[in-house]
């Protein structure tokens, strides 16, 4: 799968794309900002975009740019987070999402909710 990680954390960002390629998948872009992750889905066809809910200092949070994202481009959206508050479980509710992941996830959740991802969308 094309995989477009939206995360303003450089290593957390580092750490999913690892994973990501390990697992056989190819990761477009770790976009640190609404404006790469919004440029990206313009000019690459994506299947995954893998999103922190909270990006420091912008306009537009995860949850809109994947909201974006998805609408204009159909793909599949696995969200992260460090808050487990309601109003944010609330607003991730608002879109289609594959997977919910509390930081710090461990890489087996994260696998499981590619794998998921993958066999839906790409084996059909």
């Amino acid at each position: 799968m094309n995989v477009l990680i939206i995360e303003d954390e450089v290593i957390i960002g580092l750490h999913i794309e690892t994973i990501l390629e390990r697992m056989g998948h190819k990761v477009l872009m770790i976009a640190t900002n609404s404006e790469e992750a919004l440029k990206c889905a313009d000019e690459e066809r994506i299947d995954l975009v893998i999103s922190d809910i909270r990006l420091t200092g912008e306009r537009l949070d995860g949850i809109d740019i994947c909201e974006e994202i998805q609408t204009e481009h159909g793909c599949a959206v696995i969200l992260i987070t460090a808050f487990k508050d309601q109003d944010t479980l609330k607003k991730a509710l608002g879109i289609e999402v594959e997977g919910y992941l509390v930081k710090p996830f461990n890489e087996e959740e994260l696998e499981s909710l590619v794998n998921s991802v993958s066999r839906r969308y790409c084996d059909a």
